[in-house]
């Protein structure tokens, strides 16, 4: 009942129809055109942007210039909004670790509403943007025309195109922006965690063996240092161990001496995480 309420409201607003009756209400009226005209029927074209309704009135008028009453208002006649917005205008895309930033400027149209991001490793899918979901809407709060727009946009590392759709509040969508390039960065290794470190074999150690792990990655290269605990120089004892290798035997110069270490490690596309995790070996 109150969905046949509402459809009945949207279709016949009856307290607006009675406000237009009103002898108050006629100025509200404009003239179509300058001189009456003899046909009994009138196509009004509108500019497709509005997002009321509107009520129409008939006057007659005699040879002598004599104009009659009005007639009875016309029920309201809803003409929607089908009128698209204009494309944005695309500025760059700059890369980020694990996003890219697109910058546009926001279309001129106040109707304005929101932006379809739409995205793909193929530059030829802009022609394919209607089967596609966009990544994202973005709601600007509130639509400036002309302003400049950032959105930074999460992507997997790598090359990827963007294009950028208007809708306005009536839910016109504009046509797609000019395509965008742009690249996600691949975030730096997190660091490795220090498992042990101990001389081997117990009684008579002839070496040191450190072992280390790493959350996600097992294919990280590494590399081990050390130095005095007492501070100086870090040096390389393993230089680049291979990937996925996550222990290292070595044999210092004095074996019984207090040592502390730290690991260094470098993903696939030569990124070295920036935190070094050290540990601490005791004097025997």
């Amino acid at each position: 009942m109150e969905a046949v309420e509402a459809a009945y409201s949207a279709l016949t607003i009856d307290t607006q129809m009675l406000l237009a009756r009103q002898d108050y209400a006629w100025p509200a009226f404009v003239a179509m055109f300058g001189e009456p005209m003899k046909a009994n029927s009138y196509e009004d074209v509108l500019d497709g942007k509005s997002q009321g309704h509107w009520f129409y009135r008939v006057t007659s008028r005699t040879a002598a210039g004599i104009e009659s009453t009005p007639s009875e208002v016309t029920p309201p006649i809803c003409c929607p909004d089908v009128v698209a917005p204009a494309a944005p205008l695309v500025h760059m895309a700059l890369a980020g670790e694990g996003f890219v930033t697109l910058r546009w400027l926001a279309s001129p149209d106040e109707d304005t509403q929101c932006y379809a991001i739409y995205s793909s490793r193929d530059a030829a899918m802009g022609s394919e943007l209607k089967s596609m979901a966009p990544i994202t809407v973005y709601n600007p709060t509130p639509h400036v025309s002309g302003a400049i727009v950032r959105l930074s946009v999460p992507r997997e590392p790598g090359e990827w195109c963007f294009w950028i759709v208007a809708v306005d509040m009536a839910g016109n969508a504009s046509e797609s922006s000019s395509m965008l390039r742009g690249k996600s960065l691949r975030l730096p290794p997190e660091p490795p965690e220090w498992i042990s470190v101990k001389r081997i074999p117990e009684g008579t150690p002839t070496s040191i063996r450190l072992v280390w792990r790493h959350a996600s990655d097992q294919r990280l290269a590494c590399m081990v240092e050390r130095r005095p605990i007492t501070g100086g120089y870090w040096a390389s004892v393993s230089g680049w161990l291979p990937r996925g290798a996550y222990f290292y035997d070595e044999t210092p110069h004095d074996l019984n001496a207090m040592w502390e270490y730290r690991l260094r490690v470098r993903d696939h596309f030569g990124q070295v995480s920036s935190i070094l995790p050290t540990t601490t070996l005791g004097a025997t």
